[in-house]
């Protein structure tokens, strides 16, 4: 759906209204503007994990972009994210050359879930 360059994010999207909000930033709140190093989307598809110079990794619902959890902020930038195959751990590796593991659990953002627990 888009490829990444240095420069920011290149080509045509499914959904120009996407496109167009990736292309400026998400705004999350006023005046308040994100700008991503890295992007992952979940095996299916339904969520989408963000990463930038902040060293926040976020989680957001990829059909109306809502955000739906921040992970505790890093010490330094994260250049590169990564899910194990099981889709239990996001890996962050960081400008330092550290890299984070985090339990990830989609199960919990999951309107068919959320009711069992």
């Amino acid at each position: 759906m888009f490829s990444v360059s240095s420069s920011g994010l290149v080509g045509k999207a499914a959904y120009p209204v996407l496109r167009n909000e990736l292309e400026s930033g998400v705004k999350t709140k006023p005046n308040f503007l994100l700008s991503f190093q890295c992007m992952l989307l979940s095996r299916d598809g339904e969520y989408l994990m963000t990463a930038g110079n902040k060293g926040i990794v976020e989680v957001w619902r990829t059909f109306n972009l809502a955000p739906l959890y921040a992970f505790p902020a890093c010490n330094s930038g994260i250049r590169s994210l990564a899910l194990t195959h099981d889709q239990k751990y996001l890996l962050a590796g960081l400008a330092t050359g550290s890299i984070i593991v985090f339990h990830i659990d989609f199960n919990r953002w999951h309107h068919e879930y959320q009711q069992r627990y």
